[in-house]
This record gives C-alpha cells, structure tokens and sequence, in this order.
C-alpha cells in the first residue's frame, strides 16, 4: 500500500482505494494519545496492517 488515510482528513473523500473499499474503516488511521516516552504534545495515528498469505 502506497496511501494512507487519516481520520478525519478531507481528502479521504477523493481517495479512490478508499472508495472502492468495503471496509473503509480499517484503511484509516486513527488518532491516539501519546503513551510512554513520547513528547506529551506528539501526534500519533495508529494503522492495523493485515497480510493475506496465498
């Protein structure tokens, strides 16, 4: 996969993957809070990535 989507991101709308999708919402990445380590202000989006064997 060469695109990613991001909640709430307008152009999610043209994304022509993501349209023909029937799962649209386990393309998009969603956004969390910062956990351990990280910088209290950092952005972070979480992707489950599935592999098909086959």
């Amino acid at each position: 996969m060469t695109q990613r989507y991001l909640e709430g991101e307008d152009l999610n709308d043209k994304g022509q993957l993501l349209q023909g999708a029937s799962r649209k919402e386990g393309l998009i990445a969603r956004y969390g809070a910062p956990l351990g380590q990280q910088e209290p202000n950092a952005l972070v989006a979480a992707w489950n990535v599935v592999l098909i064997a086959g």
